[in-house]
C-alpha cells in the first residue's frame, strides 16, 4: 500500500472512535509549531522552501495546570504535574503551502480524576503511566510574503483528533477543528508578530460547566542576539464560551521567554519557559521546556552572474570608425575602441546608457541591455554633424548636469522656452548668432549668446551658480533704494533660508534694466543691493556671510526692447556660495 495511504487509514480510524468518546476538555495548553518559525508556541507567516521538512521533539514540564474550584473557601488541584513530550513535523509541498502534525506524548502525569472532586473533599493525587494526547493535523497557506510586501500573512487550518484521556482533562474526546491567522513584520529592533483564530468545539458538559467553542489568541516579539541566538516573548492562550464556569475558570493564558541556538546542519536547540498568568483551566504556574528541531537552512542564493558587451562603431557606410566610449548604469566605464570594437567582459548584468563620440562626429547616444552569462552585441552608427547648436547646463559647483529650460530670444518678439530634463538641449539650427537664457530651478539665471557655425556642432557650456528661493517679489520706492513694506515677507523668508542653510558665502546682487544712464543704474542697483543686506543684517543674518554687489544693467536675463523684458532685468538676486 502506498505510504501516504496509512495516514488516511489511520485518521479514518480514529473518527469512530470519537463518537464513544467521553468528552473532555484539553488542558495542554501547549501546542508547538509544526513548521518551525521564529516563534514556539504558535504559527508565524513564513514557509519553508518547497519540498523541504521540519521535525521537533520538545520536552516539557507544567506545575499545576489545572485547579478547579471546589466551594467558595477551597480548590481540588486535578493535574499537579504534567510531563509532556511534543513531537512535531512539517512538509511543504509547495513555497507557499505545507502539512504539519504534532502528537504529544504524556510521559508522567500526577493528578485526579473528575470523579476524584466534589462534595468538599481533596482526594488523594495519583500519578499516571505515559499517555497520548490529541493529535493534531494542521494545513498552513502563506497568502503574503514578507519581504517581497512589508508584512507576511499566513492562515493555518487545523484538526484535532480525540487520542487523549479525557477523563484527566489531556484531550477532548471529540474532533474538534478551526483555523488561525498569522500577522507578522520586522520593526527596526525587533520581529513581531500576531495570531488569532476559532476552534470549533461543540458544547459539552465538563463538571458541570458547558464549554463552547475558543479561540486561540497569541501575540509574540523575536530578536536576534549574537552569533546565531534568539530569543521570542511569547503571549499564548484561549478565550472560550462556557456557562456556569464557578468550578471550571476559562480563558488561560501564559508568557514564555523562549531561547534557540543553531547546532550546525539545520538543527537548533530550543530552552526557556515562564509563568501562567491566569487561573484558567491550562495555564500552569510554571512552565519549562527543552529540546531540539530541524529546520533546513536557507539555499544559498547565487548572485546573478556577470554578462559582456559588444560594441561595434561604423560610419553610414558601415565603415568601422574608432571613436570614445562612455557607459553609464550599473556600473560607470570609460573607454575607446580597437579597430571600431570595444569590448567589456564581467559587466554587472542591466541597462546601460552608451554614448559614442569622436571629432568631426555627431555624439550617438543609445541603450542596451546586459544580461548574465549572454553577450549583449551593439552597432552605434556615426554620422557627419550637420549645423548643430548643442547646449550643456552645469551647476557651477559641482558640475552635475542640471534640468533646465533654455529660453530663446528671452523676453523679444518670438520668444521660445525648451525644457530639458537631461541637462544637455541639442538641435540643428541656422548659421548665426542665437540669444538664449538658462534657467533651472534653484539657481540663478544667465543670459549670453553663441554663434552658430556652419556644418558643424558649436557647443556652449553654461555653469549655474546656486541661489536662494524667493517667494514673492521685492519691490522698492521709484528710483529709490527704499525697501517698501510689502516685501517684507519675501526678505523675511530669505532670513530663515540663509540661517537653516548655513552656507560659506551669500552675495546679493543688484540688477537693473536699460532704461536711464548706465552710471545712473550702477548705483541705483548698489544702493538697492546694499539696502537689502541691512534688512537682512537687521533680521539676524550674520554680516559676515553677506556681501551687497551692483551689475546695474551689465547682466540682463531678458531682453530691453519689451517692457516685459526690461521687467525682468529689474531684480534683485541672492547667490550662495557653499562650503567645500
Amino acid at each position: 500500500m502506498p505510504r501516504r495511504w496509512w495516514l488516511v487509514v489511520v485518521l479514518l480510524a480514529l473518527i469512530p472512535a470519537a463518537a464513544g468518546a467521553q468528552e473532555g476538555y484539553n488542558a495542554d495548553l501547549l501546542r508547538p509549531s509544526m513548521f518551525g518559525g521564529r516563534y514556539l508556541t504558535f504559527e508565524d507567516a513564513r514557509m519553508i522552501a518547497a519540498r523541504s521538512w521540519t521535525a521537533g521533539a520538545l520536552l516539557g514540564y507544567a506545575n499545576a495546570p489545572v485547579d478547579l474550584s471546589v466551594d467558595h473557601h477551597h480548590a481540588n488541584p486535578i493535574l499537579d504535574d504534567l510531563v509532556t513530550l511534543d513531537l512535531t513535523g512539517g512538509y511543504a509541498v509547495h513555497d507557499m503551502a505545507g502539512l504539519g502534525v504534532a502528537m504529544p506524548l504524556h510521559l508522567f502525569t500526577r493528578g485526579r480524576s473528575f470523579g476524584d472532586v466534589g462534595g468538599g473533599r481533596r482526594a488523594t493525587a495519583h500519578e499516571s503511566d505515559m499517555a497520548l494526547g490529541d493529535l493534531r493535523v494542521a494545513g498552513k497557506v502563506r497568502l503574503v510574503e514578507e519581504g517581497v510586501w512589508p508584512m507576511g500573512v499566513a492562515v493555518t487550518p487545523f484538526v484535532t483528533f480525540p487520542t487523549g484521556d479525557a477523563s484527566r482533562l489531556l484531550g477532548e474526546g471529540r474532533i474538534t477543528g478551526g483555523a488561525t491567522v498569522s500577522y507578522e513584520i520586522d520593526l527596526a529592533w525587533t520581529h513581531f508578530a500576531l495570531s488569532g483564530g476559532w476552534q470549533y468545539r461543540g458544547g459539552s458538559e465538563v463538571l458541570g460547566t458547558r464549554v463552547r467553542n475558543g479561540f486561540p489568541l497569541a501575540a509574540g516579539f523575536s530578536r536576534d542576539v549574537w552569533d546565531g541566538l534568539n530569543f521570542s516573548l511569547e503571549l499564548h492562550g484561549e478565550a472560550y464560551e462556557s456557562q456556569n464556569n464557578r468550578r471550571f475558570p476559562g480563558n488561560p493564558f501564559e508568557l514564555d521567554l523562549i531561547g534557540r541556538y543553531p547546532l550546525g546542519g539545520g538543527l537548533r536547540l530550543l530552552v526557556g519557559g515562564g509563568p501562567g498568568l491566569t487561573a484558567g483551566v491550562g495555564s500552569p504556574k510554571f512552565r519549562l521546556v527543552a529540546g531540539v528541531d530541524y529546520l533546513p537552512e536557507p539555499h544559498a542564493v547565487t548572485p546573478p552572474s556577470a554578462g559582456d558587451l559588444r560594441l561595434t562603431v561604423q560610419d553610414d557606410a558601415g565603415q568601422r570608425l574608432e571613436a570614445e566610449i562612455g557607459l553609464e548604469g550599473p556600473e560607470l566605464r570609460l573607454g575607446s575602441t580597437s579597430h571600431g570594437v570595444f569590448i567589456l567582459t564581467d559587466l554587472a548584468p542591466g541597462t546601460y546608457t552608451v554614448r559614442a563620440s569622436r571629432a568631426d562626429y555627431e555624439t550617438t547616444v543609445a541603450q542596451v541591455n546586459v544580461i548574465a552569462g549572454q553577450v549583449a552585441a551593439q552597432t552605434i552608427v556615426l554620422r557627419k554633424p550637420a549645423t548643430r547648436l548643442t547646449i550643456v547646463v552645469l551647476d557651477d559647483h559641482d558640475g552635475v548636469r542640471l534640468p533646465c529650460t533654455i529660453v530663446f530670444n528671452p523676453g523679444g518678439p518670438g520668444e521660445l522656452a525648451v525644457t530639458v530634463e537631461s541637462g544637455e538641449y541639442s538641435a540643428r539650427r541656422d548659421p548665426g548668432s542665437v540669444a538664449f537664457t538658462a534657467e533651472a530651478a534653484g539657481h540663478e539665471a544667465v543670459m549670453t549668446s553663441v554663434e552658430v557655425t556652419p556644418d558643424k556642432i558649436t557647443t556652449a557650456t553654461v555653469r549655474l551658480r546656486k541661489k536662494l528661493t524667493k517667494r514673492g517679489q521685492i519691490f522698492f520706492d521709484l528710483d529709490s533704494a527704499n525697501v517698501r513694506p510689502e516685501s517684507n515677507a519675501t526678505l523675511d523668508d530669505i532670513a530663515a533660508q540663509i540661517k537653516a542653510l548655513h552656507p560659506a558665502h551669500v552675495i546679493i546682487e543688484g540688477h537693473s534694466s536699460n532704461d536711464g544712464p548706465a552710471e545712473h543704474n550702477l548705483d541705483l542697483s548698489r544702493r538697492r543691493a546694499a539696502a537689502v543686506r541691512d534688512y537682512l543684517i537687521a533680521r539676524g543674518v550674520d554680516p559676515q556671510l553677506l556681501e551687497a554687489q551692483a551689475f546695474g544693467s551689465a547682466r540682463p536675463i531678458a531682453s530691453n526692447d519689451t517692457d516685459a523684458g526690461r521687467e525682468r532685468n529689474r531684480r534683485v538676486e541672492f547667490i550662495i556660495i557653499e562650503r567645500d
